[in-house]
């Protein structure tokens, strides 16, 4: 909702608006309510990104398909979604505040990631079941 809102009173900008893109994640992410733990931000970058452009959004549901499909780990298939993210964005919005904005919330998504990168390594992550 911040993101759509903001999109709505400052159009024009972006440098603003790239830190509101960035807020809801980070916040998610880091929770000042709850000691600043969180989760790894995935539905909240679907959220912001889904009131940037539906389109990438779409794009990135079929990312994740194909890969969570394939693979059948959720967590493979959020990291390679996030990875994409900011060049979909960039496609979609032609516009290089946001895709610096995206690109952070990328950065954050797998970094976030990181337990569940060394468990893919390791051959330890979990797999959805058949």
């Amino acid at each position: 909702m911040p993101v759509f809102l903001a999109l709505k009173l400052f159009p024009s900008s972006f440098l603003l608006l790239s830190f509101i893109i960035i807020a809801p994640v980070a916040g998610h992410c880091y929770s000042v309510f709850i000691k600043f733990r969180g989760g790894k931000g995935v539905a909240a970058g679907l959220g912001v990104f889904l009131a940037i452009s539906p389109e990438a959004v779409l794009i990135a549901l079929l990312i994740f398909s194909a890969i969570l499909f394939s693979s059948r780990y959720v967590s493979l298939a959020s990291i390679t979604s996030a990875f994409f993210m900011p060049f979909i964005i960039f496609y979609t919005t032609k516009n290089i505040y946001i895709f610096g904005a995206s690109f952070v919330i990328a950065l954050l998504i797998i970094y976030k990631h990181s337990p569940n990168i060394k468990k893919l390594l390791n051959g330890s992550e979990n797999r959805i079941k058949k």
